[in-house]
């Protein structure tokens, strides 16, 4: 037999098409990943938030006031006993630190995030979630720049 010798392989144009439809695939996926991150952030958050709010009760119980504000990412040496130190040290999963309050910015205690690094609209999310769905009513609140407070008392 002779002829022109057979090379088996794709041809460019089959390479082409097999890009674009990953291409196209990769495009449609990534909003659902966003939006999964954003749910998980938002229900990790929640949880956290609602130990941290536990905490800060069972303390007030107990010792007959909420604990003294601190820095932020630094529990109140005094509030040491009620929470794991470590959670509270790190990073929110809403970005920022926690951070306890007590007789500032017009509440009596509350216990929240500063410097968060969520959009605004994911905030609104979490809000609607557990409370009113407004950063600036109910009892979880924005008391500042990049603040957000679950109100334990006014």
């Amino acid at each position: 037999m002779s002829g022109i010798p057979q090379k088996s392989g794709f041809t460019l144009v089959e390479i082409m098409i097999v890009v674009v439809i990953i291409g196209l695939i990769v495009t449609m996926a990534i909003p659902s990943f966003r939006i999964v991150r954003e749910r998980s952030q938002n229900s990790s958050f929640i949880s956290d938030l609602r130990v941290f709010k536990g905490a800060v009760q069972q303390y007030a119980l107990e010792v007959g006031t909420f604990p003294a504000g601190g820095s932020p990412g630094v529990p109140p040496a005094s509030f040491s006993d009620y929470i794991m130190n470590s959670k509270y040290a790190a990073a929110s999963p809403i970005g920022g630190n926690w951070h306890t309050i007590a007789d500032e910015r017009g509440v009596d205690a509350a216990i929240g995030v500063e410097n968060y690094i969520i959009g605004t609209d994911q905030l609104v999310a979490i809000d609607e979630l557990i409370d009113d769905g407004s950063t600036t009513t109910g009892f979880l609140r924005s008391l500042g720049a990049d603040t957000y407070y679950w109100i334990i008392e006014e």
